[in-house]
């Protein structure tokens, strides 16, 4: 068998469920957006793990353990990830950064149906690799992976740097060629991009105009039927519960310049899934009439919603685990109202832990009221479901840093742990939300030596800053390769963030 195979153009979506739809040849990169596409976004999974864990498995795996044993290790050392449950489909792996860029699976799509073993799998670019190939291929599966990451990333700062959203209205990494490309309305920064690498292209309407035209619908989101927007090259793409004729109706009185298209389908917490309806078998179209009474706006509707998805994995999670998440839904909403279901929903849903946003104290609220003032997205969609318009996540980890390290101020926690990350608007909301709950779940806090730090108040926050670690033996520190974060090799605070079990 041949192990180790490279994507070049894969049009198949890995999931196992109703689901069935094609996947472009490209990562979808709108920005500001997620370096990976849609249907790779973390949903109900058997966890998340390091790349160490991948690592120590692949170790093992590659020395002739069984696939069970390397999985139970998966397991022992697995976080929550969102919704997680142990009849998934994959593990979620966390980077060195702190990021969820690679999935673990037992068999990949494109192969035939009864190959199975354990697979690495990139988000960016579906590229995969057997991790019972030595270890210094694996580690070299990585590091690509890393500066493409690094290369994509790279990119959008120079767009965001270098360009305004009415110059442009797309940007999307191109897997095939390696290559970014960007859909250009104003012409006067062609040639200074293509020096720069990136392909040009020409569109009508801008990311501005998209954005603009977003709202405008958003704002008409239940009477239109709509849960979901996309930016696509030439237009946008809308998503509802309507049927077409329905939708077109509803649309009649409202003028929308730019090309648009609807979709069918029903949210799913990894974004949509479009349906034909004559296709269903019975039970799913009982399932589908219930589901289209519901108001995603009420907690208890809400929940509801992810039984219409009809997976056994599922249907397995006991009531009591949704009865768990309606009871945190409701206590966030109590305190934040103007957070959305679905944005609670990727806050609370790993462990159920509402209470980690509540009672924080004075001095880290005025602490966070001089840090540079909260940006809304402009993508209102992308807003509704990550937006953090009090700064939720950044409170709870300075909290959770504080009550670790007493004797640092909440100043020195933010420069050295949290503030790069915070600031960086190369990176998507989406993205920096699923890097605040690794922190929260996995309980990886770096060890520092605050006496060889001299933090000034004045400092230059364009200087790229590089945190010092401090690496105290007999405390079990396991030390990550490519060096982000020196982590705690036990965990902390394990049983107080249980997996969900069946």
């Amino acid at each position: 068998m041949k192990k180790n195979r490279k994507h070049d153009n894969i049009q198949y979506f890995i999931l196992i469920g109703l689901i069935c739809f094609s996947s472009p040849a490209y990562a979808d990169s709108v920005f500001p957006n997620t370096i990976y596409s849609e249907e790779q976004k973390p949903d109900f999974c058997k966890g998340a793990i390091s790349v160490a864990t991948v690592i120590e498995g692949n170790q093992k795996y590659a020395a002739g353990t069984e696939k069970e044993t390397v999985y139970k290790l998966f397991s022992e050392k697995s976080e929550p990830m969102i919704m997680t449950t142990d009849e998934s489909a994959y593990y979620a792996v966390v980077d060195e950064d702190g990021e969820y860029s690679y999935r673990i699976y037992s068999n990949i799509l494109e192969m035939s149906n009864n190959t199975e073993g354990i697979f690495l799998q990139s988000c960016i670019d579906y590229d995969y690799i057997s991790l019972d190939l030595p270890e210094q291929e694996v580690r070299k599966f990585l590091d690509e992976k890393r500066e493409l990451k690094k290369k994509i990333r790279k990119n959008n700062a120079y767009l965001l740097e270098h360009l305004d959203e009415s110059e442009y209205g797309k940007t999307f990494y191109d897997i095939s060629e390696g290559k970014m490309h960007i859909c250009l309305v104003d012409e006067k920064q062609r040639e200074k991009l293509e020096k720069n690498g990136f392909i040009c292209h020409t569109v009508s309407d801008s990311l501005k105009d998209k954005y603009e035209i977003m709202k405008k619908l958003w704002n008409q989101k239940e009477a239109l039927g709509i849960f979901d927007i996309h930016i696509e090259e030439t237009g946008i793409t809308l998503y509802g519960t309507n049927t077409q004729e329905q939708f077109k109706e509803k649309m009649e009185n409202l003028e929308v310049d730019i090309p648009y298209q609807y979709v069918r389908s029903v949210w799913q917490p990894f974004g949509f899934h479009s349906y034909d309806e004559e296709s269903l078998a019975k039970e799913d179209k009982i399932k589908l009439s219930e589901y289209l009474e519901m108001d995603l706006e009420e907690i208890e509707d809400f929940v509801r919603c992810f039984h219409f998805i009809g997976w056994k994995f599922v249907e397995s999670i006991k009531e009591e685990e949704w009865q768990k998440l309606k009871e945190s839904i409701l206590i966030f909403q109590q305190k934040y109202p103007e957070y959305s279901c679905r944005n609670i929903y990727y806050h609370v849903a790993g462990n159920y832990d509402a209470d980690v946003y509540m009672n924080f104290d004075n001095e880290l609220l005025e602490f966070v009221n001089t840090l540079p003032c909260y940006e809304a997205d402009k993508n209102v969609v992308v807003e509704y479901e990550y937006g953090d318009p009090q700064r939720l996540e950044l409170k709870r980890m300075l909290k959770q840093y504080k009550e670790k390290f007493p004797e640092l101020s909440y100043n020195e926690i933010y420069q050295t742990y949290i503030g790069e990350m915070e600031e960086n608007k190369a990176i998507s909301k989406e993205e920096k939300l699923y890097w605040y709950l690794w922190k929260k779940y996995s309980g990886e806090i770096e060890a520092i030596d605050i006496k060889s730090m001299e933090i000034e108040s004045s400092v230059d926050k364009t200087i790229d800053r590089q945190p010092l670690y401090l690496i105290i033996a007999g405390f079990g520190i396991l030390s990550v390769s490519c060096g982000i974060m020196i982590v705690l090799n036990e965990k902390i605070k394990r049983k107080e963030s249980p997996n969900i079990k069946n």
